[in-house]
């Protein structure tokens, strides 16, 4: 096996971010048995046993190859590097700032997070933004005005009712709650898709550095990293759980809105939705999450009201 003297637990969990993919249930235990540096390691000398399958040993040979080939060191220090650049820091479940609410997500838990803003300057036993009780607002990319607005009002709203809101830093809605939020001096997170050195889209650098001013951005991927649809996908998984609830404003059929709700659901989040017109296919998606249980809402105080229980377990 690999010497272990090389590596801390923050550092091989960073090594191990730029390789393994997410919900990998086999490094997940070992990481809960043996801790980062001994996974790091057995993973490096070839002795990460528990392999079932012919899938499971071809994905950590991948992962092995990757690690040799790139050397766990160089990576580390090149995250590092790249993280200092941008005044971010690295969080792990053994800091006080790790979000108690990934917990939630299990073997899908994310192996590390990039900080960047407020809690980015906290010390390691000091409670962050990404504790506090948050609501995430999402919706369609391609948002009309009616979403945008709804977005913008109720983020702003559910901010000066001491919610934080978490959203995806996209066009659309996501913007518009994010902007929200920043227009009444609330607090917002965003949830990357990409490396924390890195802004997609490029068109909302000057949001993200708002962002970081006053909230916090957020990312499992390490510096950089580029936007992948498998990775929208996942990063959907860590919006829902900061989330005590989820509320979507607008929202196709089908939709990253509405795979986030998929994963809130699982989670035991409260699930809302906004109506819209009924002539609005970006409305579509909305009326069929209310058809199917999500609780209706049209303001911050019936956001509130359905996340109560929520609210006072959180407490």
């Amino acid at each position: 096996m690999t010497s272990l003297s090389r590596f801390t637990e923050e550092s091989a969990r960073i090594a191990l971010a730029h390789v393994v993919v997410v919900g990998d249930r086999l490094v997940h235990h070992w990481l809960q048995a043996h801790g980062a540096v001994e996974t790091l390691s057995a993973l490096l000398g070839g002795s990460l046993a528990g392999a079932r399958s012919v899938r499971d040993e071809r994905r950590l040979a991948r992962y092995r190859q990757r690690l040799l080939a790139e050397e766990p060191s160089r990576l580390i220090d090149l995250a590092l590097s790249r993280t200092a650049q941008v005044q971010a820091r690295v969080v792990t479940p053994a800091s006080a700032q790790w979000p108690a609410n990934f917990d939630d997500l299990h073997e899908r838990a994310p192996l590390a997070v990039w900080i960047r803003g407020r809690d980015a300057e906290l010390s390691d036993d000091s409670l962050g933004v990404l504790n506090s009780p948050m609501v995430a607002v999402v919706g369609a990319r391609a948002a009309t005005h009616y979403g945008s607005t709804i977005a913008f009002d109720l983020s702003a709203s559910l901010t000066q009712r001491g919610l934080a809101v978490v959203s995806g830093g996209a066009y659309g809605i996501d913007a518009a709650a994010h902007r929200g939020a920043l227009a009444v001096g609330g607090l917002t997170i965003a949830v990357m898709a990409s490396g924390i050195d890195q802004t997609y889209p490029a068109g909302h650098t000057s949001l993200f550095e708002t962002i970081a001013a006053h909230g916090v951005l957020v990312t499992e991927l390490p510096p950089g990293a580029t936007p992948t649809r498998q990775g929208f996908l996942a990063r959907n998984r860590l919006i829902a759980a900061l989330g005590l609830g989820v509320v979507v404003v607008e929202a196709a059929a089908r939709s990253g809105a509405i795979s986030t709700v998929g994963r809130a659901d699982e989670l035991g989040r409260e699930v809302m939705a906004v109506p819209g017109p009924v002539t609005s296919m970006l409305s579509a998606g909305t009326h069929a999450l209310i058809r199917d249980g999500a609780v209706l809402v049209t303001s911050a105080d019936e956001v509130v009201e359905a996340m109560a229980p929520l609210l006072s377990v959180a407490a």
